[in-house]
């Protein structure tokens, strides 16, 4: 497990599967995903089986000091060869009254893939008009690469951003030294 101050990292379990389809299937959340489909509590069960044996993804579920499930956060795309991988998972339950901890969340899955992983780079991919590119910039982070109009959602194309962040850079960004 993952400790912060406002929460907790534990890995994912199956008995969350349920809360996820919950989650995921909101239309408050759907619409900040690039598939629109929604999800079926069989087809989450085959994704949850598909994890547990792919060793190029880790997921955490997010947990208030009380014990309660706020969200999902993981890391996909895992490279140890090029220690790279992808911020791909940021699910919060819409029905959270405060969110204030999705930074600490990030931070802590940020922190363990870059020491105890021992990643290089994490980059992430956005919808260009739905994030706030500003946190993106205040840790550390780089606008890399525009894919125009690369998803078609809502009846229109969106343009997508790729954003990536080196160890150093992030923790010159948190500790003001370089590691």
């Amino acid at each position: 497990m993952l400790r912060g101050k406002k929460v907790n990292l534990r890995p994912l379990e199956k008995k969350d599967s349920n809360l996820i389809v919950r989650w995921r299937n909101d239309p408050r959340v759907l619409r900040s995903f690039f598939s629109p489909f929604l999800i079926h509590p069989a087809g989450q069960e085959k994704w949850f089986e598909s994890l547990q044996s792919d060793p190029k993804r880790l997921v955490f579920i997010i947990e208030t000091p009380e014990g309660k499930p706020a969200g999902m956060v993981g890391l996909d795309n895992i490279d140890r060869k090029n220690q790279q991988c992808e911020n791909g998972f940021l699910l919060v339950d819409p029905d959270q009254p405060d969110n204030a901890w999705v930074f600490e969340s990030v931070f802590l899955l940020m922190e363990y893939a870059f020491k105890e992983l021992n990643m290089h780079r994490i980059y992430s991919i956005t919808y260009a008009e739905r994030f706030e590119n500003d946190w993106f910039k205040f840790t550390g982070w780089q606008q890399e690469v525009v894919l125009r109009q690369s998803v078609f959602m809502g009846g229109k194309f969106h343009d997508r951003i790729v954003w990536g962040v080196l160890r150093e850079d992030w923790f010159e960004s948190y500790y003001g030294k370089r590691e």
